[in-house]
């Protein structure tokens, strides 16, 4: 996937976002409580997209310690790596630009910018 590809989701899912969070009051969910705050900030990010959620299910369980079971209603999931060099986002690859997987695009990239934000 290219750059300009990359940079196109992530400013649907952007765009996404505010339509959802203007439009629809009960959308708006918990408040934002930054575990750390990386805004103005370059961040390296490596999207990887799966065929299902299968996929993004099976690549979670593989960050996690044996034995652990992957949260149910998993949609996709965000993490630094172990050197804080650049944040790995995992979801089901988007088929039209503002569709639900546009969205959790933009929700793990926020979690790239403020590490766990939400419940």
């Amino acid at each position: 996937m290219s750059d300009r590809t990359i940079v196109g989701l992530l400013v649907a899912a952007a765009i996404f976002i505010l339509v959802v969070v203007m439009y629809d009051p009960a959308a708006r969910g918990d408040p934002i409580v930054p575990e750390f705050d990386r805004t103005d900030q370059i961040i390296r990010l490596r999207v990887v997209l799966h065929d299902d959620l299968r996929g993004v299910r099976e690549a979670k369980l593989g960050t996690m310690p044996a034995g652990s079971v992957v949260p149910e209603g998993l949609l996709g999931f965000a993490g630094w790596n172990n050197i804080n060099t650049y944040c790995e986002v995992h979801l089901v690859r988007p088929e039209r630009s503002l569709d639900d997987r546009v969205l959790t695009l933009g929700h793990e990239v926020l979690h790239c910018v403020y590490g766990r934000y939400h419940p």
